[in-house]
């Protein structure tokens, strides 16, 4: 898998007018991107001189999914120098494709998606995606404009189609998708009206497999006055590990052996007079040893606590769709 890559997903509100085209090009060129998936082009046709208008000559080769009249349309489109996509399958909301990294081994899916306003249709449009999955079994990421919420905490408002919601749930639940997290923000869509509506209509999934290929991945919304949408950046570019932070599980001081790991490292730093000394390396004394306890001690609990926390969180899930059976309870 490729760990330098950067990819935008942006509902654009349309590329017909060069103006429009221009601003949206100076966000691309300033987050230097790979892969760029541009939703709701309103274009019925794209061609050379628009995706080099648009993003610059670096991109040279796409797929498009075409504009309805003028609604719809989304817009694939990678730099050739450092990653192939190919085997296209242009859906009625989506465009998916296979990216193969020219750096190194591996290959996975990509699918961008524009989902529709109506409500009826979204359910049509969850189970095309349903579809796409089942046949490309692999590392898969998932973004762009889904025209749905997971939880009432993603609008700002209470006009709230729950029913919608709950489907779009189970729909992530079921293909066993997570939901990347979006650093510092909260919404990716105003109506900028003077008291506006906020929603998080616009999100970035992935399978299991793809999150573990690229550990270093961050998700960002960044800011534009292009479109009413924010942009979102992932960003998977390998980073040098910072300095290793002291955690302090809560479940340490019930197990055998931790008060004693505690006053041997204490008693460990001889006696100082100056008492600012004592109070930094004390405690640092008593994090190496508890490091180190910890990893030759407790083996695999945090795991297996990580592991529990997510089956809870399945199970609360489950909860707000069915009553849970007698042994989930």
């Amino acid at each position: 898998m490729d760990c330098n890559l950067k990819a935008i997903f942006w509902n654009v509100r349309g590329l017909n007018s060069g103006t429009k085209r221009t601003a949206v090009r100076s966000v691309i060129s300033a987050a230097a991107p790979g892969i760029v998936c541009l939703q709701e082009t309103k274009l019925a046709h794209v061609s050379d001189a628009i995706v080099l208008d648009t993003l610059g000559p670096s991109f040279e080769d796409y797929f498009f999914l075409p504009a309805a009249s003028t609604r719809g349309g989304i817009l694939l489109a990678w730099q050739r120098s450092t990653i192939s996509i190919s085997n296209p399958l242009i859906g009625e909301h989506h465009v998916t494709a296979l990216v193969t990294s020219l750096a190194r081994d591996g290959h996975w899916w990509l699918t961008g998606v524009y989902g529709p306003q109506d409500d009826d249709a979204k359910l049509e449009f969850l189970s095309e995606l349903h579809d796409v999955r089942e046949s490309r079994i692999g590392p898969w990421l998932i973004g762009g404009d889904f025209n749905m919420i997971t939880s009432a905490s993603e609008k700002n408002n209470s006009n709230i189609n729950r029913r919608t919601m709950n489907r779009f749930r189970r729909f992530i639940a079921n293909e066993e998708l997570r939901d990347l997290y979006m650093h510092g923000r909260r919404y990716t869509w105003s109506n900028e009206c003077d008291t506006p509506t906020l929603v998080r209509n616009d999100r970035i999934l992935c399978t299991f497999g793809w999150e573990i290929a690229h550990p270093h991945c961050l998700l960002h919304r960044l800011s534009s006055a292009a479109s009413d949408h924010y942009p979102l950046l992932v960003d998977c570019v390998a980073r040098p590990p910072g300095a290793r932070h002291f955690h302090f599980e809560r479940f340490w001081p019930k197990l055998e052996g931790f008060h004693q790991v505690v006053s041997e490292a204490w008693a460990s730093i001889p006696p100082d007079a100056d008492p600012f000394r004592r109070t930094v390396t004390r405690p640092k004394a008593t994090a190496r040893k508890l490091r180190s306890w910890s990893a030759c001690s407790i083996d695999n609990v945090s795991l297996q606590l990580k592991v529990s926390r997510e089956l809870i969180a399945r199970l609360d899930a489950a909860q707000d769709l069915r009553a849970l059976s007698l042994l989930e309870t």
